[in-house]
């Protein structure tokens, strides 16, 4: 899970480091640094951190139509600044735009992955469940986009629609197993989703509302999958008036909602 980006900028030129520190000017997930000390990364770092090399090349060689190329593996987000900048320093103000804009996408992207919006969600889910109201009055809120494919269609949940059905389907969306916490309530399924390593099974998660206890267990099979998977298709047809998605994120979400 990833819910912090540090921009390690190698200085370059100013230009540069300008639009790398201003690519996300307004997203407070995002931290940039220009040639930071160890102590300054520590001290921002947690393990939800991750962090991105940020540095420009002068290289005549490069894709004409992708002057920002993202290496993922190793974490390094290369500029070509020959694109927007002569070798007299005259830069193009309109191409420097777009490679910002090509810079944001890149951290835009890597936050709001599918994958990494589900571990949001779980890790998130008690602060979600506990302020649940608050998100089914805001459709600012409730339309925001969870990591949660749907199986019987080819697109997202609305994080509102997720917890809704949740909400309402106590038959199926509540889940005692052997082993659980023994609280007086069944815990509640707050995600399954398919696994493949070799073979196909499920992992579910569940998460009881009154001691905390999360459990994840792998299954071959779930008899309850197609009622779950109906209701949420369900819901989602009830609440869709061609509305689509929020403007905001499930971080932004996370931020909003009361801590206490």
């Amino acid at each position: 899970m990833t819910d912090r980006i540090i921009l390690h900028i190698f200085h370059s030129d100013d230009y540069t480091d300008y639009l790398f520190l201003t690519a996300a000017l307004t997203n407070k997930h995002v931290i940039p640094m220009i040639d930071p000390r160890r102590s300054e990364v520590a001290s921002q770092f947690t393990p939800k951190t991750r962090m991105l090399y940020c540095y420009n090349s002068r290289s005549k060689e490069y894709d004409r139509d992708a002057p920002v190329l993202f290496d993922e593996r190793h974490r390094k987000l290369c500029v070509y600044t020959r694109y927007f900048m002569d070798d007299n320093g005259i830069v193009d103000p309109h191409k420097a735009d777009y490679v910002r804009a090509l810079i944001e996408k890149v951290i835009v992207d890597l936050l709001t992955d599918p994958t990494n919006l589900m571990e949001i969600y779980r890790d998130s889910f008690p602060l979600l469940w506990k302020h649940r109201d608050i998100i089914y009055s805001n459709p600012q809120y409730f339309f925001i986009q969870s990591g949660w494919r749907g199986l019987l269609f080819d697109d997202y949940l609305p994080i509102g629609v997720v917890l809704k059905t949740i909400d309402d389907e106590h038959k199926n969306f509540r889940l005692s197993l052997r082993g659980d916490c023994g609280c007086s309530e069944a815990p509640l399924l707050i995600d399954y989703q398919d696994c493949f390593n070799g073979r196909y099974f499920l992992t579910l998660h569940t998460w009881c509302p009154i001691c905390g206890n999360r459990r994840m267990i792998k299954t071959k099979g779930f008899l309850r999958e197609g009622y779950c998977n109906s209701a949420l298709e369900s819901a989602r047809r009830y609440y869709d008036k061609g509305q689509g998605f929020s403007t905001l994120s499930l971080l932004d979400l996370v931020d909003i909602l009361p801590s206490g």
